[in-house]
């Protein structure tokens, strides 16, 4: 499993977390996620071997 941290500036609040999480959780190869309005960041583990072609 690979990481990569995304800088979300807007993200400020608890509808925004909620949001991301729908956005991404459901995709192909998501392993994990944490989003945070505090710090306004989005941690994804992903599997870079997966397989995307489902969706």
């Amino acid at each position: 499993m690979e990481k990569i941290t995304l800088s979300l500036p807007t993200m400020f609040g608890d509808h925004h977390v909620t949001a991301v999480r729908d956005a991404l959780l459901p995709l192909a190869g998501i392993q994990e996620l944490y989003a945070s309005a505090r710090f306004r960041q989005v941690i994804v583990g992903y599997d870079p071997q997966g397989d995307y072609r489902k969706y």
